[in-house]
Formats: structure tokens, C-alpha cells, sequence
């Protein structure tokens, strides 16, 4: 009987594929969830989760690093992403290697989240609203513990008049801004939209109610996905996108830069016939997502935003709370975080919906 299990990793684009035969009393391997200012403008997600490789595995690993490009973040860490795809895969801090979660092949009988640090850097709690269901330590900072009503307050979103939101990667190699919903918001070049192929209920586009305008045309829909694309492309296993129209994207922060594909560090990879996904050719992070159908509308990667009352941008974001984009894609290979993780963003939903009225 084997000792070992194999556990696999992979990029969106597959150019990077890891086999690591890790013995089965090191599994689940442990995990910690980052919700540092350094990670999500790096990734694009509103977190990190990393697990820690097995000193069997070193070496495998190590082997695997030229196929990646590196971005050295500072003097202790280093990440390596897939230069085709963006997928960051490989993380090392202080010497000890990680996986990005959303890599693996397997998340349920594989890793076990142990933790999540640096919640406080959300400001306003961040995703870590809907991990805070599973039996992990959260903490404010590296180690020490969050206050237990910090986060039962933190989704309360405040006014702020600021008419521009800045985005940015890690590297600001790529670097815009994003205007309050503007009357031509509403009609972006093709207002038709494909959303409706796997969310029926949406409909068409009405020019009276766009569904990418939330809240009176105040507030830009956005949703978590959980496609395995989505995934694989940024390594995080949720990865929220808003929808921006181009009008109401400048990469001057006076709006007088229209919006661009090329622009900065800003990467291609084309992940099917029908759309592109973006990246930073620097530090990796995920960017755009932009479908051929409906060029006029962006799916901008939320964990870049630099919102004032935190990383949910409330101000500027209408979260959708009934469900997980995708949910399909994910439940074979982490059912019990993705039912945590659905359940948990059902309730704050019922509980923001309930302090507004």
C-alpha cells in the first residue's frame, strides 16, 4: 500500500504542471489565508491561500521554478507566476514554499485551513466576513487575535465623496482609475449581455435597468466566481469581479486617458475564441477578464481597488449575496468551503440588507 498521495497543481494555460508525491500523514496539508494589502493588489483576489509543501517536496518544487517567472515582492518573499497565463502557483517566505490553493487539482482531504492574517488591512473585515463560519484563527496583524465585534461591524459601509476609485497591481505596472457611474454607463458599446446564458433570470439588457448598475446606476454589480478558469488563472478559489463600463475607466486619474488594452504592464492571454483574460507582466496579478460579445463592459478584478471604508468598496460596489457565480465548477473539488463560504455570504447579505432598512 502506497504511502504517499499524489497532489497536483497546474496553470490556467497548462504550460505549468506539478506532481508532489507528499506522504498521506502530512495530509491535509496546512493552509493560511492573507488578507494583506500586499496580496490581494498581487493577486487580484481579496486574499491569498497558501499551503505549506512538504520537506519531501522541496526539491519537486524547486525543479519546477524555471518554468515560472519570478516577482520578487521584497527581500523575504518571492512568487512565481506562469509568464503565458499569469497563474500564480509558487510562493516563498523567510525560505519556506507554498502552493496557492487555487492551483490544486483537489482543496477537500488535501488542505485544511489553519488560519487568516492581516484582516485588518481590509479595514472593513473583507472576505474574511465569509470564512469566519469555519473552525480557523483569525488575527488583526501576523499573530495577534482579532477582536471578536470588529468584524460584526466592519461590512457598515461609510459615505465618501471621492469621484474616482484608484486600481493597481502590486508593482503598479499597471495603474487606472475607475469614475462613479456615468450617464453613458448605461449604455456601453454592446449592450447586449452574455451574463444571461448562465443566469437566466437577469434577462436582457433594458437601457432602464442595466444590470451592471446597481443601487439608482450608483453602485457597479459584482459577484464572486468560482469557474475553474477563473481559478486556475488567478490560483485563488474565489476570485470577485466587478463590472465596469469603459467610459468610467481612466488611466489618468483626472479622467483624461481613455480606457486601453494596452497600457502599462498589462499582459494578454487569450482563454478562448470568445474573450481575454489580463494580467500584469510584472507581478502577475489578475486584471480584466473582457468577452468579445460585449467589449464595452470589464470585469475588473476587485482586490485591486484602493477604496477608502475598505477592500469591499461598498461605496462604489453592490455585492450579489444569493450565490456563488459557477458554483458548479467548484463543489467536486472543495464542497465544504465553497458551502461555508455561500452560506456565510448569504447571511452578511440578509444582515447588510436588514441595517439598511
Amino acid at each position: 500500500m502506497s504511502t504517499t498521495r499524489d497532489v497536483k497543481a497546474k496553470c490556467l494555460c497548462g504550460h505549468y504542471q506539478l506532481s508532489l508525491a507528499v506522504p498521506k500523514d502530512q495530509l491535509p496539508l496546512a493552509a493560511s489565508v492573507c488578507h494583506c494589502d500586499s496580496c490581494r493588489h498581487a493577486l487580484g483576489s481579496l486574499y491569498a491561500c497558501v499551503a505549506y509543501v512538504p520537506e519531501s517536496c522541496l526539491e519537486a518544487v524547486q525543479q519546477s521554478l524555471p518554468k515560472l517567472k519570478a516577482s520578487q515582492w521584497s527581500s523575504r518573499r518571492t512568487t512565481y507566476f506562469c509568464p503565458t497565463c499569469g497563474s500564480t502557483i509558487v510562493d516563498i517566505i523567510d525560505g519556506r514554499v507554498t502552493i496557492h490553493t487555487g492551483a490544486l487539482d483537489q482543496f477537500d482531504d488535501t488542505v485544511q485551513i489553519q488560519r487568516q492574517i492581516f484582516v485588518k488591512d481590509t479595514q472593513d473585515g473583507g472576505f474574511s466576513h465569509w470564512l469566519k463560519d469555519l473552525p480557523i484563527k483569525t488575527h488583526a496583524t501576523l499573530s495577534d487575535r482579532l477582536p471578536a465585534d470588529w468584524l460584526q461591524t466592519g461590512h457598515q459601509p461609510a459615505a465618501y465623496p471621492s469621484d474616482r476609485l484608484h486600481a493597481h497591481c502590486l508593482c503598479s505596472g499597471v495603474d487606472f482609475w475607475i469614475s462613479r457611474p456615468l450617464t453613458s454607463s448605461a449604455n456601453p458599446d454592446n449592450p447586449k449581455s452574455d451574463v444571461r446564458q448562465h443566469n437566466f433570470d437577469r434577462g436582457d439588457y433594458d437601457v432602464n435597468n442595466p444590470w451592471w448598475l446597481c443601487a439608482n446606476r450608483t453602485k457597479f454589480f459584482t459577484e464572486v466566481c468560482l469557474c475553474n478558469s477563473c481559478r486556475l488563472s488567478s490560483s485563488c478559489d474565489f476570485l470577485p469581479w466587478t463590472y465596469i463600463p469603459t467610459t468610467d475607466i481612466s488611466l489618468a486619474a483626472d479622467g483624461s486617458l481613455p480606457f486601453s488594452r494596452d497600457f502599462g504592464t498589462l499582459k494578454e492571454y487569450h482563454s478562448s475564441d470568445e474573450a481575454s483574460r489580463y494580467f500584469c507582466g510584472q507581478c502577475g496579478a489578475t486584471i480584466f477578464y473582457i468577452r468579445e460579445e460585449r467589449p464595452g463592459i470589464v470585469n475588473v478584478a476587485v482586490g485591486l481597488l484602493d477604496a477608502a471604508e475598505g477592500s469591499l468598496a461598498q461605496s462604489w460596489l453592490e455585492w450579489r449575496t444569493d450565490g456563488l457565480d459557477f458554483k458548479e465548477d467548484s463543489v467536486g473539488r472543495a464542497a465544504t468551503l465553497v458551502n461555508n463560504v455561500e452560506g456565510a455570504l448569504q447571511k452578511w447579505g440578509r444582515e447588510a440588507s436588514t441595517s439598511s432598512s
